[in-house]
């Protein structure tokens, strides 16, 4: 059992020093990316919203707000054949949905199971690591998040959609009580989280097959795909003119109310 006093000094220490503590981030990853796993199998690797919704879930039992975010995602997509390494993601009239906490951590573990995505050409991708990075401001450049709105309120067109969610976000709650109440503090373990420059430069010493592959990639010095760079200097311009940012989304409504 994880003794209560525990989780109110971790909760105490989030609060104090503005960052989620290790701990805290290893339990609720576990929870959710285990129950996604389990309620969604393959189908996870597109249930980016879903995901981002029971994170944010879990982490209202802790105190640690946040907000859910929709825009465009770009990462090197490197795979076991050589060769075939090339920009990947969500952007144009795709879009991929991450947490950003109220400590300004960017948190999105259904990115580890890109390689499952449906729109995947090859079977043999390697996975990145699902991301907690300590700060927006500081990316990595072989990976780019490009926000454009909140998401304020999920409106799913088909009920049952939204029966789902509920379903899956109540069943993350279960697993957390029980995670809770039967393991250790030292059994709880998720991994790795990509948190920083300088934790990539750790897994990449350690030999983490996604990174080594991107930061060769990088060296290449291939430029982020057009659209990227467009919107990356749209944001860019629009932030120090003051100006709100223009919506590069879907003029789809079906999926959810956003509140730019």
């Amino acid at each position: 059992m994880i003794k209560p006093a525990f989780l109110k000094a971790q909760v105490a220490k989030a609060k104090a020093r503005r960052r989620t503590p290790p701990f805290l981030r290893r339990l609720v990853a576990q929870a959710v990316h285990a129950t996604a796993r389990a309620h969604y199998g393959e189908a996870y690797s597109t249930k980016c919203l879903q995901a981002a919704k029971a994170l944010q879930t879990a982490l209202d039992r802790f105190g640690i707000g946040g907000r859910l975010w929709m825009g465009a995602f770009c990462s090197v997509e490197v795979y076991a054949t050589a060769g075939h390494d090339t920009w990947g993601g969500f952007w144009g009239a795709e879009h991929h949905v991450w947490f950003v906490t109220s400590f300004n951590e960017l948190v999105d573990l259904s990115i580890a199971e890109l390689p499952r995505h449906p729109k995947q050409k090859r079977a043999d991708g390697i996975a990145m690591p699902a991301i907690w990075w300590n700060d927006m401001g500081a990316p990595l450049t072989v990976f780019r998040y490009l926000p454009d709105a909140v998401v304020s309120t999920i409106r799913f067109p088909d009920q049952a959609d939204m029966d789902d969610l509920a379903a899956f976000e109540a069943a993350v709650l279960d697993r957390l009580d029980t995670m809770l109440a039967t393991m250790d503090v030292a059994e709880v373990a998720f991994g790795p989280l990509l948190e920083s420059s300088d934790h990539a430069q750790q897994l990449h010493e350690q030999g983490h097959p996604w990174l080594n592959r991107a930061i060769r990639f990088q060296d290449l010095e291939i430029p982020f795909p057009p659209w990227i760079t467009m919107r990356t200097r749209e944001i860019r311009e629009a932030h120090e003119a003051g100006r709100p940012l223009p919506s590069r989304l879907s003029s789809d409504p079906t999926l959810v109310v956003r509140d730019g």
